[in-house]
């Protein structure tokens, strides 16, 4: 089954959103690079701010590697691959197999395969499509877009409808891969795969997208409208694409919601992404090779993964818990006083 999960038609399924995220990257690099210029940053600063933001994100796109490796094991590498280097993550990846599978995890069956495909795409749409749908309106309650503010002149084939147009497709393959790489393997879903489907989904929701809401409304005022769709699609957003788009903007002493700190956080932004996609794609071509040895390995030790993932969410989840009845209680106890 390894070798199913493995064959060149995956991999090229798998490598149409990576390659249309790549064109993501370029794309909002032109437009940044062109806005910041206009808002008289320097080209010079511009350089820096992108080589900066790329080298910043070379480290920590090992853990994308480390989480092919661990997931090659028992989805295979091309759709390890495709989920790492997007929106996913180790913890979510394995929670949302877990959760999808079950004990099966480690003997993975054709059904089981596309479920788990289509279920860790799916849960990790609410960023893209908030930044689809309700990003602009957002911003400008939040107060972090000027709407006096002057607008520089740009190329025609700059428009904001057709960043938005590149995004939404790509969004969408990020879905319709999946859904193609599940047939491919012979994973259609029969009746009791569909009823699995409906209950880990709840589950992935109930799990993840409260979260990716709470990051939306924190997140986006910070990374502005230019470079907040690119970083939720591309992921590892809090720990990567968020500090390098400040630190950007630092350097280069400009603001969210200006013309010039538009564009240099879509710089940093395209820049640091274009770096993850490079570091995943090399270690998914070191890890293909030993994938069955890999899967073979961590077979025996699939009931442990599953239940250090449960920890490393639950774990957290009771400390934030006690935490917010600690500051409740002081909170009531200064009212009395």
């Amino acid at each position: 089954m390894a070798g199913v999960f493995n064959s060149w038609v995956l991999y090229a399924l798998a490598a149409l959103p990576v390659a249309g995220v790549a064109g993501l990257c370029r794309g909002l690099y032109r437009r940044g690079w062109r806005l910041a210029l206009a808002a008289g940053v320097p080209e010079k600063a511009l350089r820096a701010t992108a080589r900066t933001a790329a080298k910043d994100s070379l480290l920590p796109g090992l853990g994308g590697v480390l989480g092919v490796a661990v997931m090659a094991g028992y989805l295979g590498v091309p759709l390890a691959w495709l989920r790492f280097s997007l929106a996913g993550g180790l913890p979510y990846e394995l929670a949302a197999a877990t959760l999808t599978a079950g004990r099966q995890l480690a003997r993975l069956s054709p059904q089981g395969y596309g479920a788990a495909a289509v279920i860790s795409a799916l849960g990790m749409l609410p960023g893209p499509v908030l930044c689809l749908t309700i990003l602009p309106f957002y911003l400008k309650k939040a107060g972090r877009l000027h709407r006096k503010a002057p607008r520089p002149a740009c190329p025609p084939q700059s428009k904001g409808w057709q960043a938005w147009l590149a995004l939404a497709g790509v969004t969408l393959l990020t879905v319709a891969c999946p859904l193609a790489m599940s047939r491919a393997v012979g994973g259609v879903p029969n009746a009791q795969t569909r009823q699995a489907m409906q209950g880990s989904l709840l589950g992935v929701v109930a799990l993840y997208w409260p979260g990716a809401l709470a990051e939306f409304l924190i997140c986006a005022p910070l990374l502005g409208r230019q470079a907040s769709g690119l970083c939720f699609l591309g992921g590892s957003l809090s720990n990567v694409r968020l500090p390098c788009v400040l630190a950007a903007r630092g350097k280069t002493n400009t603001h969210a919601g200006t013309p010039a700190g538009e564009g240099v956080s879509a710089v940093a932004a395209a820049a640091s992404t274009a770096a993850s996609l490079g570091v995943t794609a090399v270690g998914a071509a070191v890890v293909a090779p030993f994938a069955p040895a890999i899967g073979a390995l961590l077979r025996p030790f699939t009931g442990a993964v599953q239940v250090a993932v449960f920890a490393l969410y639950a774990l957290p989840a009771v400390k934030w818990g006690v935490d917010f009845i600690r500051r409740w209680r002081a909170g009531r106890a200064r009212g009395r006083v």
